[in-house]
C-alpha cells in the first residue's frame, strides 16, 4: 500500500500550523525504516494542529523520530523546545531535516540518540511522541518500557488534563503524556502492545469527531497515554 498523504514533502508542500515543513527522505537506502515519512506522521502531526496552545507550553520529546515530522509539527505550534530520538543511522538524516527548517528555530531543536533496548539517560519532557513506530513484535516490549521510563518522573507542574481535553476522564497528571500514533498490522502485535501499556497507562482513544476529516484513515488511530 503506497502513502495515503502524497505530499511533496522535500519542497516544503505540507505544513503545520501555516509554516511549511520541509522534509529531507532517502528512498531505498537500505539502512532502515526511519527515513523516509510513514502515514502515522502525518496523521499525529495533523492533529497536533487542532490542540489547544496550552498543549505546546511543554518540552516535546519525539520516540523513533525518523525524518522528525512529528516533533517539527509540535515546535511549528509552538513547543518551546523539541527533542527528537531515533538510532544514530536516522538521525544523520533527521538532522538534514532540521537544517532545512531554519524558520522554526533550530536552537529550540536538540537530537539525542536513544535505543529502546538500553534507554539510559532519558531526557525530561512533558509531552512524548510515537508515530507509527512498532511494526514488528520484537519491539513492542523495548518500546513500552521506554515510554514508562519516559514518563516516570514527575512533573514540576501538572498538566491539567481536564482543561486540555475535556473527553479524557482523567483531572489532570503529574506525569509526562504520550501522544502516539499507532497503524494496525497484525492482531498479535495489537495484543501484545496494548496489554502491555494497560500495566502502567490508561489509553484513550482519540474518537473520530477529534479528528481532522481529512487526515483521519481507518487503518491508523491516535491514543493518549496517561500514567496510571
Amino acid at each position: 500500500m503506497g502513502r495515503q498523504f502524497p505530499f511533496h514533502f522535500s519542497t516544503g508542500d505540507f505544513s503545520i500550523g501555516g509554516k511549511s515543513i520541509v522534509v529531507h527522505e532517502e528512498y531505498n537506502a537500505g539502512k532502515g525504516t526511519g527515513l523516509t515519512v510513514w502515514d502515522g506522521a502525518i496523521v499525529l502531526a495533523k492533529w497536533l494542529e487542532t490542540l489547544q496552545d496550552a498543549w505546546f507550553s511543554h518540552t516535546y520529546l519525539e520516540l523513533g523520530c525518523g525524518t522528525g515530522v512529528v516533533g517539527l509539527a509540535a515546535r511549528a505550534m509552538g513547543a518551546p523546545s523539541v527533542i527528537l530520538s531515533d538510532l544514530p543511522y536516522a538521525l544523520e538524516n533527521t538532522e538534514k531535516t532540521v537544517e532545512a527548517n531554519g524558520h522554526l528555530d533550530a536552537a529550540a531543536i536538540t537530537l539525542q540518540p536513544i535505543d529502546w533496548f538500553d534507554p539510559i539517560a532519558l531526557p525530561s519532557a512533558g509531552v512524548i511522541l510515537a508515530a507509527d513506530v512498532v511494526w514488528v513484535e520484537e519491539l513492542i516490549a523495548p518500546l513500552i518500557s521506554t515510554l514508562e521510563a519516559a514518563t516516570a518522573p514527575k512533573l514540576d507542574q501538572p498538566i491539567l488534563l481536564n482543561s486540555l481535553a475535556p473527553w479524557i476522564p482523567v483531572e489532570s497528571t503529574e506525569h509526562a503524556v504520550v501522544l502516539l500514533s499507532y497503524q494496525s498490522r497484525s492482531t498479535r502485535a495489537d495484543h501484545m502492545l496494548f496489554t502491555g501499556l494497560d500495566e502502567a497507562f490508561e489509553v484513550f482513544h482519540v474518537q473520530d469527531s477529534d479528528m481532522p476529516d481529512a487526515y483521519n484513515p481507518r487503518n491508523i488511530n491516535v491514543y493518549v497515554l496517561v500514567r496510571r
